[in-house]
């Protein structure tokens, strides 16, 4: 299971709206606390990315946020936060 549906159903992450086809949706983070940690994990990896001379990462992930490549970025946070 991909790490974004368990955030989608415990409540993490909330779908907003359908998108294309039925398998799409916009997700939002529903509070300013997950929003916090969401914010604070990504924060963390960057600086991590930094000091280790990881730029390499740091600019895949530049790359797939820039670009929407949401399976490049949900691979990049789950091999930054050891899953």
């Amino acid at each position: 299971m991909r790490i974004a549906n368990i955030r989608l159903t415990t409540g993490y992450l909330t779908a907003v709206t359908p998108l294309c086809n039925a398998k799409d949706y916009e997700l939002v983070i529903p509070d300013k606390e997950i929003h916090d940690i969401f914010a604070t994990w990504i924060s963390e990896w960057i600086e991590m990315a930094v000091i280790q001379g990881n730029t390499g990462k740091l600019m895949q992930f530049c790359k797939a946020a820039s670009n929407g490549d949401v399976k490049n970025l949900e691979g990049l946070v789950q091999h930054a936060r050891g899953h």
